[in-house]
């Protein structure tokens, strides 16, 4: 009778690939911008549990230049109407000359028929009226990230 073979020697398991964790969806980029700066700071807490990344501005100069600097930076823009140097509708304007995809949210504490009809012209999707709460923005930007 042949001997019997000697045991063979079990061959390493390929290691189990782990499933990949799940990607995090990349945050919504805010820019928001204010000229009360207490609100510009309040942006961040009021939105970062919604998912959104903020970047605050109180000089819609800067706010612009920045802006420019990297128009695909941004995924939605919040500005307030009523500024110094520069108006929000105005700031809207020229952020849409030069990305016309770009939502634009405008916050107005007292905004006019005319003002509303204006901003909806120059391509501003939603206009929301001061005071509101983080909840509140955060539905507005929620449905326009969704668009």
């Amino acid at each position: 009778l042949p001997a019997p073979a000697p045991p063979r020697a079990a061959e390493p398991a390929a290691p189990a690939q782990a499933p990949a964790p799940p990607r995090a969806p990349r945050a919504t980029r805010v820019l928001y911008v204010d000229d009360e700066e207490a609100l510009v700071e309040l942006a961040t807490p009021m939105l970062t549990p919604h998912g959104f990344g903020v970047s605050g501005f109180t000089d819609p100069d800067a706010a612009l230049a920045a802006f420019l600097r990297d128009p695909a930076a941004f995924d939605i823009v919040v500005t307030d109407v009523t500024m110094p140097r520069r108006t929000g509708l105005d700031l809207a304007r020229a952020m849409i000359a030069a990305r016309a995809d770009l939502p634009i949210v405008l916050i107005s504490g007292n905004l006019g028929p005319e003002a509303v009809a204006a901003a909806r012209a120059s391509g501003v999707r939603e206009i929301l009226p001061k005071p509101f709460t983080g909840a509140e923005l955060a539905r507005v930007l929620q449905k326009l990230s969704a668009r």
